[in-house]
């Protein structure tokens, strides 16, 4: 049917292909949150402070120099504006590649017609041909390759190389597709001036990494460190990696499909005779696909493969060439892919404004670590969305100014923070990032692993060092560690020292050459960093050493200070073994405000009671006190062993310094219900007489105990005044206490109370009355454990 088209028609059918990808493209086009890590250090080169994302601090945090640069002269002529630039400059690229692959790479107008409209088909390509990374330049720079590759005639040494170092500029592992087609060339046509042109080819590549060299100090980018400096086995990240692959072909089976045809071009190129080029760009699309799996993939779904899926089509498009196919089977081919995609909900042609508001969209691979990154952001910051995308940026606006307010210290404003995107291109310059997942910082990039038990592909958290954050505040070198310090003092020297001093130079070749390695081995063997080569893994149960937890910490201490263990949902639990039998009663933990964790106590494997943590602060920033209050069967008998089970949904906590508690616990004022009778005066209460509860709460959960209660209290001296307390248990009805007393002596009101069993929502009341209208000043309210 399609030979018995008028060749007017045939042509025409590929620019209705190009538009018709271009709408597709367009309607799903976004920009993610991982760009904006680039966006702001083309910002400050912009405004003179160089091609860094914190000021002072030389680290190329992004992986993509090529775009980056290119964006950079885009966004000048644009007056620093990077939203519609990036995407407008990806679109250009995005088309570019559409026309090649039509006009040049397939020999037949039906042929590119309907490789273009299988392309549009991908869920992958359509997504990340805009999202402002590197991936449409790397789409261009690939089609261009394949194209001249397979040109006819004398092979063009030169701009094949200079393509291939374009592409290894923009993304150095890129450079995989193309080692095995050069490598055959150069063999097959070995001279000196071959050679040459190949080196003269890559001299963009090469001018990159000397500029690389002298100005970052280092041939890599930072991000390139922060996500291979793992110490995750190989085995661990190739499983991962083909998690990957199956949890983007199950969210995008069309991508699967292309990269499905890998096997059919290998039979094919079996079939065609002198068909030795394609082997070795199979060569390099499957070296691709293996370093993928073993780098672990990535965290957004399908990112990786959209230049294999891309690869894949165009060798399958080039057999059309070889076999003379008019287009039939690649019609089959879009009609099968045209099927899928209608099938699945995250595919272009279903996707509209309201895309990503579906919980179940952005979860649907959490558990593995991965997720549909455009259901997160597209709501935000998709180009149809940009009404909405200005709140949100605004919102990021109030949020950076926040902690630029919250963290000012002198000229110095420092911030510790996971997501190093959005909220640091809307910051001020001044506003210095650490970033816990060491993609932007050079310090935390050369430091292991926080935890060998939760990692997520991409987000590799770190644990600060003790007295970095100082550091950075202040100039001066304050880390605790002294072979962390002596590190740091060189990488300092490398990053932020001047760029063309003789000892900058020399300490570059020393590092490089790992001459400085041996402080972080010394300092992982003898620091809190080391802290997470403690933790053990015991018949599915995670365990650490209490004793480690026993270093004395400040309220308010970052959660991911090495001095802290974080256990997530992952963990399920963490279990404290202690070294010996303890009887303490009351301990002092520190927790973050959102670690709602029950804690269990255990002799042996002999479980003894259940409590709840009680908050002793309001503040909601880093690690804060709480008391813990042990369970009766477990401080009689002894116990040994402590489990944290996070019960909240995401089931998240982080937990440091534990010390026994050898005063009665204080029930903060804020956690009890006051009525209008009640006002704060400094760190008391101030109660007027009333006919009803003036004061009650806080609902807390308690374990089996006998208790004392008491309200330690100031009032002018007058006689007939009365304080009624109550321990009661609302759900079930039972009153554990009822205590009245008439002119109290001494300024103190105590109840008495056993528990039996655990109660989960126990509360306190407290009436107070007076023939006078004299106020009552609560000054604590204590409690302990007899």
């Amino acid at each position: 049917m399609l030979d018995s088209l008028k060749p007017e028609l045939k042509k025409g059918f590929l620019p209705v292909a190009l538009l018709f990808f271009m709408a597709l493209v367009i309607r799903v086009a976004w920009v993610t949150e991982d760009a904006f890590i680039s966006f702001r250090a083309i910002d400050n080169l912009l405004k003179g402070n160089g091609l860094v994302y914190n000021v002072g601090e030389r680290v190329q945090v992004f992986t993509d120099p090529l775009y980056c640069l290119i964006l950079a002269i885009f966004s000048f002529f644009t007056g620093g504006e990077f939203f519609y630039t990036s995407i407008g400059f990806s679109l250009v690229l995005t088309l570019a590649t559409a026309m090649v692959v039509g006009y040049k790479t397939c020999n037949h107008f039906m042929v590119g017609a309907f490789t273009i409209l299988v392309l549009s088909m991908s869920v992958a390509f359509t997504e990340f041909s805009t999202s402002s990374l590197e991936n449409p330049m790397s789409h261009l720079l690939l089609a261009l390759f394949y194209t001249s590759y397979f040109l006819p005639g004398r092979p063009q040494i030169f701009l094949l190389a200079l393509i291939a170092g374009l592409s290894a500029t923009n993304r150095l592992d890129s450079l995989i597709f193309f080692i095995f087609p050069l490598g055959q060339l150069i063999l097959s046509h070995f001279n000196k001036r071959n050679v040459l042109l190949l080196l003269a080819g890559f001299s963009p590549f090469l001018a990159w990494e000397l500029f690389s060299l002298i100005y970052y100090g280092f041939l890599v980018p930072n991000t390139a460190l922060a996500k291979l400096n793992l110490g995750i086995d190989t085995w661990t990240m190739a499983e991962q990696g083909i998690i990957f692959l199956i949890a983007s072909f199950t969210h995008d089976p069309v991508t699967g499909l292309l990269i499905g045809l890998l096997p059919v071009s290998v039979f094919l190129a079996a079939k065609i005779p002198s068909s030795r080029k394609e082997y070795f760009i199979l060569a390099g699309i499957g070296g691709k696909l293996i370093y993928i799996v073993l780098v672990g993939g990535d965290y957004m779904l399908g990112r990786f493969l959209t230049e294999v899926a891309l690869a894949s089509l165009l060798v399958f498009a080039q057999m059309a060439n070889r076999l003379e196919w008019k287009g039939g089977v690649h019609a089959l081919l879009f009609v099968l892919c045209l099927a899928m995609a209608v099938s699945v909900k995250h595919s272009p042609l279903r996707s509209d404004l309201s895309y990503g508001t579906s919980e179940d969209t952005k979860f649907e691979w959490y558990i593995e670590g991965l997720v549909d990154e455009r259901a997160f952001y597209y709501n935000q910051t998709g180009m149809a969305n940009r009404g909405r995308f200005e709140k949100v940026r605004n919102g990021s606006v109030d949020e950076a100014l926040r902690l630029n307010i919250r963290n000012e210290l002198g000229d110095s404003r420092v911030v510790t923070m996971g997501n190093a995107g959005m909220l640091g291109y809307y910051s001020k310059p001044a506003l210095h990032l650490v970033d816990v997942h060491a993609l932007c910082d050079p310090l935390m990039a050369r430091l292991p692993l926080a935890s060998d038990y939760y990692w997520r592909t991409g987000h590799y958290s770190r644990n600060v060092p003790e007295g970095y954050v100082e550091t950075i505040k202040t100039g001066i070198n304050q880390l605790k560690d002294k072979d962390l310090a002596q590190f740091y003092n060189h990488l300092h020297l490398i990053v932020s020292g001047p760029i063309f001093s003789i000892e900058r130079f020399k300490t570059i070749v020393k590092m490089n050459l790992g001459l400085y390695n041996h402080f972080i081995d010394n300092y992982l063997n003898n620091s809190f960093e080391a802290t997470y080569r403690h933790l053990k893994r015991k018949n599915g149960k995670y365990h650490y050493p209490f004793k480690r937890l026993t270093t004395a910490i400040n309220p308010g201490l970052d959660a991911n200070d090495a001095r802290v263990v974080k256990f997530w949902d992952h963990f399920g639990s963490l279990f404290l073994d202690m070294e010996s039998m303890s009887h303490c009663r009351t301990w002092r933990v520190f927790l973050t405000t959102q670690s709602q964790v029950a804690i269990r106590f255990y002799k042996g494997d002999s479980y003894l009671g259940t409590t709840n943590p009680i908050p002793q602060s309001t503040d909601k920033q880093g690690m804060q006190p709480f008391s813990v209050l042990v369970p009766g069967p477990a401080w009689t008998h002894g116990y040994d062993r402590v489990e944290l089970v996070p019960y909240t949904d995401e089931k998240r906590a982080a937990v440091a310094f534990w010390t026994a508690e050898t005063e009665p616990i204080a029930i903060p004022f804020h956690l009890m219900y006051k009525s209008g009778t009640c006002v704060a005066d400094g760190n008391s209460l101030l109660v007027q007489p009333s006919d009803f509860y003036a004061l009650y709460g806080p609902y807390l959960a308690l374990p089996a105990n006998r208790y004392r209660l008491t309200m330690d209290f100031e009032r002018d001296p007058d006689p007939n005044f009365t304080i009624a307390g109550n321990v009661y248990w609302n759900t079930g009805n039972e009153t554990f206490a009822n205590q009245k007393e008439l002119n109290p002596q001494n300024g103190r009101f105590i109840v008495e109370f056993e528990l039996k069993k655990p109660i989960p929502t126990l509360e306190f009341r407290y009436l107070y009355q007076s023939e006078k209208s004299i106020p009552l000043k609560i000054k604590a309210l204590n409690l302990e454990v007899l």
